[in-house]
């Protein structure tokens, strides 16, 4: 297990700061966050930039539109500099549509089966499609990686944003294919993981896993669903810090200069 110090907070510690309903971050201008959401029945994380600045993670399930505008009120998003979609599936139209509309969101990274779909709805938006082996930057000093794309069935983009100190990386491939890709890659670097397709059944190999060696691991609920009891032993005896929005709500993590905390809001 590499060693890299990790602060984990309870509820409004620290530089975060709770106003009534809304929190503040406190992020400076080259730090960033992700709060990943409790949604009822899907999956969504925010990004979090400078100047309440954000990019948005998929849009969860088709019953998640309130409660996704209902966070990015409370952290106080005013601009969603992109929509990035991650998995095949439906796409919230009403959702996407507010978002367009109220938060000034009109750039989108998609999968190339989404691409006419989205371009449809939106013309106006600057639409691009993930492509193996991409990096782009959200910070002079932060890029993204994209790992793996795939369009088969299990696939999706896997992607990592990194710095100079903190490698995240965001799973949505359970394929074979997929996780043979990523074992060719240098993944030892990887501090925290987000376990793709609500830890079910094969969402990772033990190979994988101890191929990326990560600190921390975030699982996504699912209405009806329950994280495969394999993988959370396997998680467990890897001693692997693992949080789960069922189990912990909203988490968001920060990425500090001289360290990331885990912070859960109960």
């Amino acid at each position: 297990m590499k060693v890299l110090f990790a602060v984990v907070l309870l509820i409004f510690a620290g530089p975060v700061e709770a106003h009534g309903s809304t929190i503040d971050l406190n992020l400076q201008k080259d730090e960033f966050a992700i709060s990943f959401l409790p949604l009822s029945d899907g999956e969504a994380a925010i990004v979090h930039l400078a100047d309440h600045h954000g990019i948005l993670i998929n849009l969860g399930g088709s019953s998640d539109k309130d409660e996704i505008v209902a966070y990015l009120k409370k952290f106080e998003i005013t601009t969603l500099d992109s929509l990035w979609l991650t998995n095949e599936g439906t796409i919230n139209l009403s959702l996407l549509d507010h978002l367009v509309k109220n938060f000034q969101l009109k750039d989108a990274m998609v999968l190339e089966k989404d691409y006419s779909n989205l371009l449809a709805r939106s013309p106006s938006m600057d639409i691009n499609t993930w492509k193996n082996n991409d990096t782009f930057s959200i910070y002079p000093s932060v890029n993204v990686h994209v790992h793996y794309v795939g369009d088969s069935l299990n696939e999706g983009a896997d992607f990592s944003i990194d710095d100079s100190k903190y490698h995240f990386l965001w799973m949505s491939s359970t394929s074979k294919e997929s996780q043979s890709a990523l074992l060719k890659q240098p993944l030892d670097q990887i501090n925290i993981v987000k376990i793709a397709n609500y830890a079910q059944k094969k969402a990772i190999t033990e190979d994988l896993l101890t191929h990326i060696d990560p600190q921390t691991s975030i699982i996504f609920k699912k209405q009806k669903l329950m994280p495969n009891p394999d993988i959370m032993e396997m998680l467990y005896e890897t001693w692997i810090d693992t949080y789960s929005t069922d189990q912990h709500g909203l988490i968001t993590i920060k990425f500090g200069h001289s360290t990331y905390e885990v912070i859960t809001f109960e």
